[in-house]
């Protein structure tokens, strides 16, 4: 962590359109030989979709099992019922 710490970063010219393509990947593209698991680090954190569907799925199940009639579901039965 020290080594990429105190690592000084050169771009060049050419390197400036693949930075716009790549963005934060273009580091660990670069350099994935001399920082091997912070490159793997990166790619797994990155490669997460940024989407609020899977979070909106779930707000819309919630919201069909917990109607009017069942408005005493305790949040235990409420979270069980929503995993099944």
């Amino acid at each position: 962590m020290e080594q990429y710490a105190n690592y000084k970063l050169a771009i060049s010219v050419d390197d400036e359109n693949k930075i716009k393509e790549l963005g934060p990947l273009f580091f660990y593209e670069r350099y994935q030989k001399t920082f091997p698991i912070l490159t793997k680090i990166a790619r797994a954190i990155y490669s997460i979709p940024a989407t609020s569907v899977p979070s909106e799925c779930l707000f819309s199940r919630a919201g069909l099992i917990q109607s009017e009639l069942r408005n005493k579901l305790s949040p235990l039965s409420l979270e069980s019922l929503i995993f099944i």
